[in-house]
C-alpha cells in the first residue's frame, strides 16, 4: 500500500525503511516488500535507492543477487506454484513424496541438503550445480555418431546413456571422440517466476525435510 501512496508521510516512512535496508537492520522478512514498495512509489529518492541497490547486486553472482527471497515467503503459495504453474512446470520434472516426474532430482529431504542460498541458485542458475545422474551430455563418437542424454550407469569400459525420450544406448568409452560440458535441462526461473514467486518457492522448499 505504501508503494501506491504519494503523500509526504508515506514517502518519509518508505525512505526510513530503505535506510534500514541499506544498513542491514531491516527485518529479513520485509526486504522484498521494502524494495517493491520503493520501486512502486517512484519518488525521486526512492527510485534512486532501488536503482542503486539493483546496480550493486548486478555485479554479484546470481545466487547472491536476490537475498530478499530467503525469508518472508508463503510456503502454501510456493507449493501451489510448484504443483500447478503452467510456466514453471516444476511437478513435471521433480518428485515430492510419490508425486511428480523423474527428469530432475527427487526433492524429498531437500531442506536437509540445501540452505536458502543453494535453493535459490538451483532455481535461477541451474547450470551451477548439477546433481549426479541428471545433467545432459553429448558424446561424439569416432564413427561420427552423436549420442545425447543422461549417464545412467558407467564402468571402466562402457556407459549407459538415456536420451530425453527415454531410449537407452550403450557407449563404449574407447569409441568416444569428444564430449560436451554437462548441462541441466532446467531453464533459469528468473524469466519465469517473479522475485515474490521465488521467495514463496524457497519457503515451500524449506518444508521438504
Amino acid at each position: 500500500m505504501l508503494g501506491s501512496l504519494k503523500s509526504l508521510e508515506a514517502v518519509s516512512l518508505l525512505e526510513a525503511q530503505t535506510r534500514r535496508l541499506a544498513k542491514g537492520t531491516a527485518p529479513a522478512t520485509l526486504h522484498l516488500d521494502i524494495l517493491e514498495a520503493a520501486k512502486a512509489n517512484g519518488d525521486g529518492s526512492l527510485a534512486k535507492f532501488a536503482a542503486d541497490y539493483e546496480a550493486t547486486r548486478a555485479k554479484l553472482a546470481p545466487a547472491d543477487s536476490y537475498p530478499e527471497t530467503f525469508e518472508g515467503g508463503d510456503a502454501a503459495i510456493g507449493e501451489s506454484i510448484f504443483r500447478t504453474s503452467f510456466t514453471a512446470q516444476c511437478i513435471r520434472c521433480h518428485k515430492v513424496g510419490q508425486v511428480g516426474g523423474d527428469v530432475g532430482p527427487n526433492l524429498n529431504g531437500l531442506a536437509k541438503r540445501l540452505d536458502s542460498r543453494a535453493m535459490l541458485e538451483s532455481l535461477i542458475d541451474p547450470q551451477a550445480q548439477i546433481s549426479d545422474g541428471y545433467g545432459l551430455i553429448t558424446f561424439t563418437l569416432k564413427d561420427g555418431k552423436v549420442v545425447t542424454g543422461i549417464i545412467e550407469k558407467k564402468s571402466a569400459g562402457f556407459m549407459s546413456i538415456k536420451d530425453p525420450a527415454g531410449n537407452r544406448s550403450l557407449v563404449k568409452v574407447a569409441d568416444i571422440k569428444s564430449r560436451s560440458k554437462l548441462l541441466s535441462s532446467m531453464p533459469p526461473m528468473t524469466g519465469i517466476l517473479s522475485p515474490r514467486d521465488l521467495r514463496d518457492m524457497i519457503a515451500y522448499l524449506k518444508t521438504l525435510k
